[in-house]
């Protein structure tokens, strides 16, 4: 989103539709696109954010959503049936659990306009019903919007379970201690997994470990509890006497 010097999301419904519109501007001399103007349908949106797609299509104005990812970019077909072309594209940082705020809001704020339509059926008041909200993503909005929320933004926890939990904990301390880089850069490496599972501060991720033989066996788990990848932590230099930790999934 900072790469945007003005940002606007403008939330409209009639009868026939409900829209988002997606509004940027980038300071004079931009490489790339220098302005975004994406209109997307409530089911565009609905499906985006679900992850039922990642591609939607205004004209020829384009996105590709990947995560937080959002590249725009403008594709018109070149008449020649073969040969190379060029086309100017942005990616921007717009945060799944930010676009899912949004969402919600969009959703009441149609609830409302049909609200409204509905219980006036003649059109007899039009002029005090809004038909357009805007949202105005003032720099400070965007600053807290990329500070809460992101992918990996959130924390690890480390579960030691049940089961000699005690005995993992002192062999851990003591591997981080005299286990070199290679065990600390192992360690955090399984923590990394686990963290990219979450999507804002506020979510706690989990690696369980245990104590196995003269190593570690790891599971990563998501914020709502789910296993997402497991494996071990081992010492190839353990028969020399040495370290050699490496992460093995």
């Amino acid at each position: 989103m900072r790469a945007f010097s003005k940002l606007f999301f403008e939330i409209k419904g009639d009868t026939a539709s409900d829209w988002l519109t997606i509004r940027g501007e980038r300071p004079e001399g931009a490489p790339g696109l220098r302005y975004v103007w994406f209109v997307l349908t409530r089911k565009e949106l609905e499906k985006l954010i679900a992850g039922e797609t990642d591609t939607a299509s205004d004209g020829y104005h384009k996105v590709a959503v990947y995560g937080d990812r959002w590249t725009f970019y403008d594709f018109e077909l070149p008449l020649n049936k073969a040969g190379t072309f060029e086309c100017k594209y942005l990616a921007v940082d717009l945060p799944r659990v930010f676009m899912r705020a949004v969402q919600r809001l969009a959703r009441k704020t149609w609830g409302l306009m049909k609200a409204a339509r509905d219980a006036d059926p003649r059109g007899e008041h039009t002029y005090d019903r809004p038909t357009c909200i805007t949202l105005d993503m003032t720099p400070a909005h965007v600053e807290r919007a990329l500070r809460l929320y992101g992918q990996g933004h959130g924390e690890v926890v480390l579960d030691f379970g049940d089961y000699k939990a005690e005995e993992t904990v002192a062999f851990l301390d003591e591997c981080k201690r005299n286990g070199g880089k290679t065990f600390n850069d192992s360690l955090d490496r399984v923590q990394c997994i686990a963290r990219n599972s979450t999507w804002s501060v506020f979510q706690r991720a989990k690696v369980r470990v245990s104590k196995d033989w003269d190593g570690f066996y790891w599971e990563a788990r998501t914020p709502s509890g789910r296993r997402i990848m497991n494996g071990g932590i081992v010492n190839h230099g353990a028969r020399e006497g040495g370290h050699d930790w490496s992460v093995h999934t």
